[in-house]
């Protein structure tokens, strides 16, 4: 099975947000101002979205909250933001899977020495940091455009494993995205090539709706956007499975129900808060409950909705370094997948 890129497109991320500047130094956390930071590449994703959403909801006037980024990559913002000799004791990072996807594909990036050497250890510090809240829970979906021939999730599945190389999918243009439906088809056990689009942030839907896409794989909160759920239709399932829903209340398929619960493809992407070792004791516990009762409110959980993310179950907030490490390590297979996909991808041409 081979992964062909069909069109390869530049995204331009349109998002306007009070973003600036570089991380403060120590003296700035003694004014008890909440900060949620994110990689420049991070801020118009799941992270970034989340991350303005939950300043907004935090800001309070005699305990204020902003939303800032580090500029560069996301081993950048880790390394500033969770090294003790540089991060500010009120200063948090608001991560997702795209986050550790980004970071794995620098780490891996032996071309460039310093690259990887700075993304291992940025791992590193990520997984060693501590997570202060769960913030919303995401998952992979599939939905079919209006135009398309494909009647049920079953059909796009016997599909791929008969004549993949008819079908063109669409895909968000995230890192994340892209390895998760390159890990789908590999699970799928595709027959053939697959050709795919990314879907460009200005103008997804107007592809989806016309440029011959067979179905979109995308995270379900992006399907549940209005602007893309106008254009796509859901897909049935012939058991009636559980399935997350569009902005109208349209049934996806989860790909976890469609290709089990042990498949790559089919891991959550969570959106968290971290924290460095050194916020501890009396800093560290008001910032726990001021996060807490943030994500405890009707209003939180309807500002996830209106942006199609799914509220934690309590189970999942209690479990929350365990869900961090288990979301790496499935990241770090999806990028793994891609990169051998890529590898026999090459030597079809060669």
């Amino acid at each position: 099975m081979v992964l062909v890129l069909a069109c390869a497109m530049v995204v331009t991320d349109f998002v306007r947000h009070p973003f600036t500047g570089t991380p403060p130094g120590r003296a700035a956390s003694a004014q008890r101002a909440l900060t949620l930071w994110t990689s420049g590449t991070d801020s118009s994703s799941g992270a970034g979205q989340l991350a303005r959403a939950a300043a907004r909801a935090l800001d309070e006037p005699t305990a204020p909250a902003g939303v800032r980024k580090v500029d560069g990559g996301v081993s950048a913002a880790v390394l500033a933001l969770l090294d003790d000799d540089i991060g500010g004791d009120d200063d948090l990072l608001v991560v997702d899977g795209g986050t550790f996807a980004d970071l794995e594909r620098e780490r891996r990036d032996v071309g460039i020495s310093d690259v990887a050497r700075q993304a291992a250890r940025a791992e590193r510090l990520l997984l060693a940091a501590q997570p202060v809240a769960l913030l919303a829970r995401d998952t992979l979906a599939v939905a079919a455009p209006a135009r398309s021939q494909l009647d049920s999730a079953e059909e796009l599945l016997a599909r791929l494993r008969t004549d993949a190389g008819s079908l063109v999918l669409g895909v968000s243009p995230d890192p994340w995205s892209v390895d998760a439906l390159a890990a789908f088809v590999d699970d799928a056990d595709a027959h053939g090539p697959v050709r795919y689009r990314v879907l460009p942030a200005d103008n997804a839907a107007g592809l989806v709706d016309h440029g011959g896409i067979d179905a979109v794989v995308a995270p379900a909160s992006e399907l549940r956007r209005k602007g893309l759920s106008r254009v796509l239709r859901p897909l049935a399932r012939s058991d009636g499975g559980p399935r997350a829903t569009t902005a109208d209340g349209a049934p996806l398929p989860l790909l976890r129900d469609l290709l089990g619960h042990g498949s790559a493809a089919s891991l959550d992407r969570w959106v968290a808060v971290v924290a460095p070792q050194a916020l501890r004791g009396e800093r560290r516990t008001r910032v726990d409950q001021r996060l807490r009762r943030m994500v405890r409110r009707p209003q939180w959980a309807e500002a996830l909705a209106r942006r199609g993310f799914e509220r934690p179950a309590a189970g999942d907030v209690a479990a929350s370094g365990a869900l961090l490490q288990k979301s790496f390590e499935q990241t770090r297979e999806l990028v793994a997948v891609a990169a051998r996909i890529a590898r026999r991808s090459d030597q079809s041409r060669d």
